[in-house]
């Protein structure tokens, strides 16, 4: 008789796919668990089973642990503070948080930053700068591109009015 699965439909079950090795039996005490909870009984699985319940719950696995227990394959490091991978073996930390801790500008590392800011004057300033040159860059761009598609749709204007009066005057040479 099939079986009916948890919506009520029945289902077959394909018998040559749950065939098993004849060797290994079901005595095997390798393969048989006296208790099925035995999972849950261990704390540290249970605590390790909730803490990576959820995605959101693995980035704050990978923050909290340690630099023995870090998560990912081996030789490879992420930031404890920050999640970043890091390159090579540099320690806990990345070196935007090394230097986020240590008071440092974010940009050059080399002074002080503001109270209040990650970075130092002379890079906000320098920064300000780039972002203006850029911005005012794409304008540039911008307004170039829209005098090009006027010139366009000019000439296409042209062409089919040419194109038009030519129509008009062999329609009146035939005439």
């Amino acid at each position: 008789m099939p079986q009916k699965s948890a919506k009520g439909k029945e289902r077959e079950i394909d018998h040559d796919l749950t065939e098993t090795d004849p060797d290994l039996t079901e005595t095997d005490p390798d393969l048989t668990q006296s208790d099925p909870d035995l999972i849950d009984t261990d704390d540290y699985a249970v605590d390790n089973e909730q803490r990576y319940s959820g995605s959101v719950n693995l980035l704050r696995a990978a923050l909290q642990l340690n630099d023995e227990q870090q998560v990912g394959p081996s030789r490879i490091y992420y930031c404890n503070k920050c999640g970043d991978y890091l390159d090579g073996r540099i320690g806990p930390l990345c070196l935007n948080c090394r230097a986020k801790d240590a008071g440092l500008c974010c940009y050059c590392r080399e002074r002080q930053a503001d109270p209040g800011h990650s970075s130092c004057t002379p890079c906000r300033q320098k920064k300000k700068e780039q972002e203006a040159d850029r911005r005012k860059k794409a304008k540039e761009k911008k307004v170039e591109e829209k005098r090009k598609s006027k010139e366009e749709k000019k000439t296409e204007e042209k062409s089919k009015k040419k194109s038009k009066d030519k129509r008009k005057d062999k329609t009146k040479n035939k005439k």
